[in-house]
């Protein structure tokens, strides 16, 4: 039983007699580094059915982010090493492949970074959020998916639902045997307010985790405008109607329905295209916890960001090999609405 204590006295009260809805969200502000003129991102935001889980989660993703703008631990002449998993080598890479960065040919975000006490788990998860954030890619500038047939039963879905918002949801399985999902939240002045992508290899845990990525937006979003910090503006929902009139529905197929199918990045590496020439494995500085392995997962063939259009470079492999699309393309393509 949670206490709540106020000026010295603890009253014997459930904290659940007040959170009713069982939808934990957390946040977190943490220290942060100039690096060069950049400052990393100091705050960071989790959501979680179990509050201890969101908590963790916020504290996670703050050692991430710190990591990040340190990188990995630096050698001669600019370089750090990195160990690549497809070829199985030590490789030497620039060090700037390490850090967050929004210039050259290959931007790095928190995309690809992971933190855990296992090493096994960290890797597992950044090779995840890399190819998650490149399945997006796909999806959104190429309409590699599907709308999702099924009628689904989840408690954030009913959550929404009875707050009169719209859930659509889409799926793509363009790194087999993985399934994507993207989740976009509309209101009924047809604005998109939130959105969410997860990755795995079990459409229902996949859902789970977009719908919580979808739902902690939408929290974050209503918070900072009811305090006055931002003033969001909602993406106009006729604008991408448009974009995706193309998409067809489809069930998802049975393979994926398996939720007992145990992870293993050297399951996934085995699977890849051959066009993926590397994954480079980086071991980030971690100045908080010493017990979480901070890792970075950096790829040339693949797009280490969230793929907004100011940071796609037509020229790496990924769109090369299967869109193909030049600046042109791009420009005449509606921004991308998950972040």
């Amino acid at each position: 039983m949670n206490r709540i204590s106020t000026r010295g006295k603890n009253y014997n009260i459930p904290l659940c007699l007040f959170h009713v809805d069982r939808l934990y969200t957390a946040f977190k502000r943490v220290g942060t580094f100039k690096i060069g003129n950049y400052i990393g991102p100091d705050t960071t935001n989790s959501f979680s059915v179990d509050l201890k889980q969101s908590i963790i989660k916020a504290n996670s993703e703050g050692i991430e982010r710190r990591s990040l703008m340190i990188g990995s631990k630096e050698l001669i002449s600019n370089c750090t090493c990195a160990y690549d998993l497809i070829n199985k080598t030590t490789v030497t890479l620039p060090h700037k492949y390490s850090v967050y960065q929004v210039g050259g040919d290959h931007p790095c975000d928190t995309t690809g970074t992971a933190v855990h006490y296992k090493s096994e788990k960290a890797i597992n998860k950044a090779i995840l959020e890399l190819l998650e954030k490149n399945s997006l890619f796909l999806f959104w500038y190429g309409k590699k998916g599907w709308l999702v047939k099924d009628k689904l039963d989840n408690y954030i879905i009913k959550y929404l639902n009875n707050k009169n918002l719209l859930i659509k949801i889409y799926f793509n399985t363009e790194f087999n045997p993985l399934i994507s999902v993207f989740v976009i939240i509309i209101n009924t002045r047809k604005e998109v307010l939130s959105t969410g992508t997860s990755i795995g290899l079990s459409f229902n845990s996949t859902l789970e985790k977009a719908l919580e990525e979808a739902y902690l937006l939408y929290w974050q979003n209503g918070t900072l405008e009811f305090n006055s910090l931002k003033r969001n503006e909602p993406f106009e929902y006729p604008v991408f109607y448009d974009y995706f009139t193309g998409f067809e529905t489809k069930k998802i197929p049975d393979k994926f329905n398996n939720d007992y199918i145990n992870l293993n990045w050297r399951i996934i590496i085995d699977c890849l295209p051959s066009w993926i020439q590397d994954l480079n494995l980086l071991y980030l500085q971690n100045s908080s916890n010493h017990n979480l392995k901070c890792v970075k997962v950096f790829s040339h063939s693949l797009y280490n960001h969230v793929p907004l259009k100011i940071y796609i470079n037509p020229k790496i492999a990924i769109n090369q090999n299967t869109l193909r699309l030049n600046q042109n393309d791009l420009n005449e393509i509606p921004e991308c609405i998950f972040v």
